[in-house]
């Protein structure tokens, strides 16, 4: 398996980014059942084994830790929000410095590497981006419930109004810094119905 230059965009195949969601989807099991389960360990682990599996697929590495860094701060930002207004109790002992647990920190760390790849295409669709954030944060946070890593607080539909809201605001936001990080590249421009690029 090759490398993919991030810029520009139109090398990235679509199995490539079946791969890099799948990876992704791997390690958000891995951090949310390791949460359930009380282990530790199986976040960062799996959040490290992701984001090194990721590099793999892109370059250069030093813009894509970048974003990196950016996700993961602003998507710690906002569950710190949303536990200190007690829309959300994690499971796990949160760091004093963070206050959040490990593992929802490492699971920060894993999303910010798909802003490479699979979220690329939103980074001009921030209408879209803001409607995934309102209707796909909760889903995601219900998900996490259910394995046991999260629970709301009460009212639980104002709980779940409440990350929507937050992420209708934060996802947009994200990936306009993204982009600001990497100005080469507005989107993906693959085809998707046989692989090649598709030059707009």
């Amino acid at each position: 398996m090759t490398a993919v230059d991030v810029a520009p965009p139109s090398r990235t195949s679509t199995p490539t980014l079946l791969l890099e969601a799948a990876l992704f989807q791997g390690a958000w099991f891995a951090c949310v059942l390791g949460a359930a389960h009380d282990v530790p360990l199986a976040a960062p682990l799996a959040a490290l084994e992701f984001l090194a599996l990721h590099l793999v697929l892109v370059r250069p590495a030093g813009a894509t830790l970048g974003r990196v860094l950016v996700v993961a701060a602003v998507g710690c930002l906002g569950d710190a929000l949303l536990t200190r207004v007690g829309a959300l109790h994690l499971r796990g002992a949160a760091s004093p410095w963070l206050g959040l647990p490990l593992w929802m920190l490492a699971l920060w760390v894993a999303f910010g590497a798909t802003f490479d790849l699979v979220l690329r295409r939103l980074r001009t669709r921030l209408r879209l981006a803001a409607l995934l954030g309102l209707v796909g944060s909760p889903l995601s946070y219900l998900s996490a419930a259910s394995l046991g890593a999260l629970s709301f607080g009460t009212p639980r539909a104002l709980a779940l109004a409440s990350t929507g809201l937050v992420w209708c605001v934060s996802l947009p936001l994200t990936l306009a810094l993204s982009r600001r990080l990497d100005p080469s590249s507005d989107g993906d421009a693959t085809d998707t119905r046989d692989g090649t690029p598709h030059v707009r």
